[in-house]
């Protein structure tokens, strides 16, 4: 048995050990992406692994119970989270069509519910992992939905901003000095796939592919013309789009390469936008973005751990969509590199009797610090999944709600 295969092995014995401890109940941070991990290793079939009985029932209370307590509505901890479980769950013959249609339309009359009913009034619904984007994108792939995708589109659509042939969103930061004037007349919009623009117009494509009826409510075009206008005018940056753009003095910095922001973040996008609208010039604009990626050293990559956010793996999903898409070659060989880098780590760790650190940052605290990470999006089940995907397609198709 090779490294890797120890290391899943590991990892999901990780998962069936800490179960019954895990309070948090969300899919990039808790026991649903626990859940996700190990109905990929089941699919995997390594060493005959199948989730046993006792694991099913307890995932099953679980997912009842965060689907009748959440009122979140974002994909990371809202309810929509539960789709991608129960649909792996049906996949693997779990779960059979009726209680999946059951469940389904309980979590859909659930988000009815906080929609109709809930405060969530926020400037931040075009955020993908917390707002709505999120739950509009679970919804439009994993059910028929299209009245709750219209009332989720217009929720979105009634906070841009428009601005002759540009659309944007008003962004919360955290710059605490920024006040409610500043938020509305002079707003910082984020550019990347976990909370910003990027994502909206992965989104769309995808929503008004399959909902075509739809296609007239936010102009793909206006999403796209608003990232391009944010690209550094110079030439003498590592990236070509910083983090954040504003409209008034702020400090643009270069974005790293990772998932969460950055060229090859938005590059993402654009590929999916070129396809979406058979348009050369943009697919063109995609494949040059991910070429100008190929320049960043690891050194100002950003790049400090084996993460699906912001680490190696997102970076490596993302390299091989681009070659699926293309079929270019670079595009392979730089994806096999971060590959290769999360070998290396596992296989020193391993060697050491230790496991994957993780960079995180306590936001209460603000203190930053290296540390063991059993989550999706900052942790070792974003690592490990990304592992079977690579090696076995995913049958969950997980790696679709992060556009890869």
């Amino acid at each position: 048995m090779n490294i890797i295969d120890k290391y899943l092995i590991n990892i999901c014995n990780k998962i069936e050990n800490s179960m019954l401890e895990t309070e948090n109940l969300t899919l990039g941070s808790g026991i649903l992406g626990h859940f996700l991990c190990l109905i990929e290793y089941d699919n995997y079939n390594l060493d005959g692994y199948k989730i046993n009985q006792s694991t099913l029932n307890f995932m099953f209370a679980k997912i009842e119970y965060h689907i009748m307590n959440i009122s979140d509505f974002g994909l990371i901890f809202g309810v929509s989270a539960v789709l991608p479980v129960i649909d792996g769950l049906y996949q693997l013959g779990y779960l059979n069509e009726n209680h999946l249609m059951y469940y389904k339309k309980t979590i859909l009359a659930k988000l009815e519910y906080i929609l109709n009913f809930e405060n969530l009034d926020t400037y931040n619904e075009q955020d993908y992992l917390y707002g709505y984007l999120g739950s509009l994108y679970a919804i439009a792939k994993y059910t028929d939905n299209e009245n709750l995708v219209m009332l989720l589109l217009n929720k979105i659509k009634n906070k841009q901003i428009e601005r002759g042939d540009k659309i944007m969103w008003r962004d919360i930061t955290m710059d605490q000095s920024r006040t409610e004037y500043d938020i509305i007349n002079n707003p910082v919009a984020n550019l990347g796939l976990a909370h910003g623009s990027a994502a909206v117009l992965a989104v769309l494509t995808r929503v008004y592919s399959k909902f075509p009826n739809t296609i007239h409510n936010i102009p793909l075009e206006k999403v796209y013309n608003y990232l391009k206008s944010t690209v550094f005018l110079d030439d003498k940056r590592f990236s070509k789009y910083p983090n954040i753009y504003a409209d008034y003095g702020f400090e643009f910095i270069e974005s790293r390469l990772g998932w969460c922001y950055g060229d090859l973040a938005v590059a993402t996008a654009y590929l999916d936008y070129g396809s979406f609208t058979n348009n050369k010039v943009i697919r063109e604009d995609a494949v040059d973005l991910v070429y100008f990626t190929l320049n960043r050293t690891l050194q100002n990559s950003g790049i400090i751990d084996t993460c699906l956010c912001h680490g190696s793996a997102g970076v490596a999903l993302m390299y091989a969509k681009a070659y699926e898409m293309t079929l270019i070659e670079d595009f392979k060989i730089a994806s096999n590199k971060y590959v290769d880098m999360i070998y290396i780590q596992i296989e020193e760790s391993m060697k050491n009797g230790k496991n994957l650190l993780y960079f995180t940052t306590d936001y209460n605290t603000q203190l930053s610090e290296f540390r063991e990470d059993l989550t999706l999006l900052n942790g070792e089940i974003g690592t490990a999944l990304t592992l079977m995907h690579i090696n076995k397609k995913s049958i969950t198709n997980w790696q679709q709600l992060f556009f890869c």
